[in-house]
């Protein structure tokens, strides 16, 4: 039986490099040695090739999710933050990992240099549900555990937007099938900043 797992984050992202990043060839997990650092046991077949590229992967997840539980984006100008999760019925690792992998590298390369956050929530993991999280910032990612400092800041920063996005595209869909719900608003933004 699968378990609800929430991806969100919330990183500050350059306009100008955001479309490239989209489409750069994305590096296959096993590039990694820092999985371990999720407090998981990572098995050699949960480091699985992900899409060749981040737009393929958010793309698939976009034809593949139920409106009100699919990918959901927000980009705030202002600040520079692209916020953005996803609700899914999974407890694969390799989904998870697959994941993480994209947007650790997508972040990290579109990222303005400030410290962004990619998070795993779920309801089967211990402690605040958080099962850990990557940190991106200067072109470079590092996953760490859920109880690091810098995951606590990013799960307080992202959790509240996250779910904020989650409850209005359910609200949008149970009022009127007529309305186009945020999540679908914000991928037209998101198309906008990927120059589509």
């Amino acid at each position: 039986m699968s378990e609800p797992f929430c991806l969100a984050f919330y990183a500050p992202i350059n306009p100008d490099q955001f479309p490239a990043a989209l489409t750069a060839p994305v590096t296959p997990p096993t590039t990694f040695n820092d999985w371990d650092m999720l407090g998981q046991y990572i098995y050699a077949s949960d480091l699985r090739e992900t899409p060749s590229t981040a737009g393929k992967y958010l793309d698939q997840l976009r034809a593949g999710s139920a409106p009100q539980m699919g990918w959901h984006f927000a980009y705030d100008k202002p600040t520079g933050y692209l916020t953005g999760m996803s609700l899914l019925w999974t407890d694969s690792m390799p989904e998870i990992i697959g994941g993480f992998n994209v947007l650790r590298q997508l972040l990290a390369t579109a990222g303005n240099g400030q410290a962004g956050y990619v998070l795993a929530h779920g309801f089967a993991f211990p402690d605040n549900g958080t099962l850990g999280g990557i940190v991106t910032q200067n072109g470079r990612s590092e996953v760490r555990p859920a109880q690091d400092d810098q995951i606590q800041r990013g799960v307080r920063h992202a959790t509240p937007r996250a779910k904020d996005m989650l409850m209005q595209a359910q609200a949008a869909h149970q009022t009127s099938t007529d309305t186009v719900i945020m999540g679908t608003l914000a991928l037209d933004e998101l198309d906008l900043l990927a120059g589509r």
